[in-house]
């Protein structure tokens, strides 16, 4: 499952970069994806480095011209 969740991660920068809004939905669920890698392999520092690449990936989305 974490091949997936950074595969999704990439995708969505690549995607987000080509101007398309999809990249965020990428990028939204490989943290989604990331947060359940975490906890269930007990790397609970890794819990604090998807919050701040969510928050930043909703701000990113908010700000999106």
């Amino acid at each position: 499952m974490d091949w997936i969740a950074g595969i999704l991660n990439l995708l969505g920068i690549w995607t987000v970069g080509n101007k398309d809004r999809m990249g965020f939905v990428y990028h939204f669920i490989a943290d989604i994806l990331w947060v359940y890698i975490a906890i269930q392999t007990g790397v609970y520092g890794l819990l604090l480095v998807v919050f701040g690449s969510l928050m930043l990936g909703i701000r990113n989305f908010w700000k999106w011209r």
